[in-house]
């Protein structure tokens, strides 16, 4: 199935942590569109 009306271009963000002293990075995509299917 394609979805020809889903935005060209998405948000992310890409965050780096320290966890118990040891980096943790975290990717974060968000898709708005993808919620109205």
């Amino acid at each position: 199935k394609q979805y020809s009306d889903l935005p060209k271009a998405v948000w992310a963000r890409r965050t780096l942590y320290q966890l118990k002293g040891h980096p943790l990075l975290v990717n974060e995509v968000f898709l708005p569109a993808l919620l109205n299917f």
